[in-house]
């Protein structure tokens, strides 16, 4: 997560359980609205449940490199240029960020 916690006088030969969660900014119903199809995809990959806001976008191949920056102004994203691969999708929607996973033939 990038978040880093120092521990101080901590006893010797005791357990400790670190818990991380990933929270997106949205409520979970909000998010849940947010579909991608089809999966895999092929050349173009529709988002549903954006509301018609132009939403800024990244995609990140498997190693998490920044392979697509693009804003959309419709529900659909050309990822024509993208090899076969995992993915995932970031989308920045005025609610909040939301990620998401897909694949591409």
């Amino acid at each position: 997560s990038g978040i880093v916690d120092v521990l101080e006088n901590v006893d010797v030969n005791t357990s400790l359980v670190v818990t991380e969660g990933l929270f997106t900014g949205l409520l979970e119903e909000e998010a849940s609205m947010i579909a991608l199809f089809p999966v895999p995809a092929k050349d173009q990959l529709t988002i549903s449940g954006l509301a018609g806001e132009q939403t800024p976008v990244r995609v990140m191949d498997a190693t998490g490199r920044l392979v697509l920056r693009s804003t959309l102004a419709t529900d659909r994203l050309d990822v024509s240029e993208l090899p076969a691969g995992a993915y995932v999708i970031q989308l920045f929607t005025k609610q909040g960020p939301v990620q998401r996973s897909f694949t591409k033939e």
